[in-house]
Formats: C-alpha cells, structure tokens, sequence
C-alpha cells in the first residue's frame, strides 16, 4: 500500500512540476521569459522551486510524509534531466545535486531513519521559497527587499536545525566527513546571501 501511495504522490508532484511554468505564465507574468537565465539558474528553475517546495510541504502534513526524501530524489533528477544546459555551466550546483542526491540513496537503506531524515530533508528544501521569490520579484517591491533579508535568516536556520536533528541519528565521524561537502558549500551560500542583504540594505 506504501508503495502504491508513494507512486501516486510522485505522479501528482510530476504534475504540478511540469505544470508550474505554464500557470506562472498564465496567471503572474504573461511576458516573463522564463528561459532567461539569472546568477547561473534559469527563471523556470524558481517557478519549478515554487512548485516543488508547495508540493512537499502539502505532503509533509498529510500521513504520507516519510515518501519526501523519495520526492526530493526525484527533484534532482528532474532538475538536471530539464536544465542540462544550466548544469553544463554550472558545475558546483551539479555536484551540489549529486552529493544531496548520493546522500538520499543512502538513506534509503535505513529506513529506521527515515522519521528524522524527512524532517531534516524538509526543513533544507523550504528554503528554497525566499531564494525563488527573490528571483521572481521585481527590485522596486517591498516584497523583493523582505526576500532579501529573510533569504539568509531562513537559510541559516534551517540549517541549524537540520545539524540540531543529526544529533538524534548517531551519525559518526565518517558519515560528518562525507557530509562536510555539503556543508562547506551551504557556508559559502550563507556568506553571499549575506553580502548581498548588507549591499542591497538601503
């Protein structure tokens, strides 16, 4: 029954994913040219966030939400197989994709984890929605300037919490240093979200 569950929550995230462009298109911003590409991302790539972080936080809530770390599996792989070109320039966020993508699988293989896992999985993808709303705002909005201070705040936070989680996994000192990629990368994310909320503060 899982299993069925699981196929039919990948099929409707497959949906609204694909779907997300056209009903930003349609509904937000007739004229936007979402192949335009903005810091290295494609604009479609912020809708498609949008989308996909909506979409998990729905699930997260109901009684199917230990199929999230699956789901976001199943992001990465869309995210690359739908933007190569983005990734062929772009060769730290593909490793980023690879390494969060590597580290899914292994979980996978403790299911025992996977309670504590979903949480940690969810808390770093929300940040997702003030980065892909700062991208899709335009500089003279109010709601621009508030995406650009809560950018960091949420990223930095949910960070902490997702270190604040791994504490309950036992995680020993090899499984920190295959994870200290990833948070290496997260710390220089941090430090340019930073800057650019200390320039853009007037």
């Amino acid at each position: 029954v899982r299993n069925m569950n699981n196929v039919v929550t990948l099929v409707l995230y497959s949906a609204v994913f694909s779907t997300a462009p056209w009903f930003y298109k349609r509904f937000i911003s007739h004229t936007a040219d979402l192949n335009q590409i903005n810091h290295g991302f494609k604009l479609v790539q912020a809708v498609r966030d949008i989308g996909h972080v909506l979409t998990m936080t729905m699930v997260f809530f109901s009684r199917h939400y230990l199929v999230i770390p699956e789901l976001v599996l199943f992001y990465l792989c869309l995210d690359v197989s739908l933007h190569p070109d983005v990734f062929r320039l772009n060769r730290w966020y593909l490793a980023h994709h690879i390494l969060s993508g590597g580290l899914l699988i292994c979980t996978m293989f403790h299911p025992e984890t996977l309670p504590i896992v979903t949480r940690i999985v969810f808390a770093l993808e929300s940040a997702l929605l003030p980065i892909s709303m700062l991208v899709l705002t335009d500089h003279s909005f109010t709601s621009h300037k508030i995406c650009m201070l809560l950018r960091p705040a949420w990223y930095f936070a949910s960070r902490v919490y997702a270190l604040w989680q791994s504490r309950l996994l036992d995680a020993n000192v090899t499984a920190y240093i295959f994870v200290c990629p990833l948070l290496v990368h997260n710390s220089n994310v941090f430090r340019k979200q930073c800057v650019k909320a200390w320039r853009a503060r007037t």
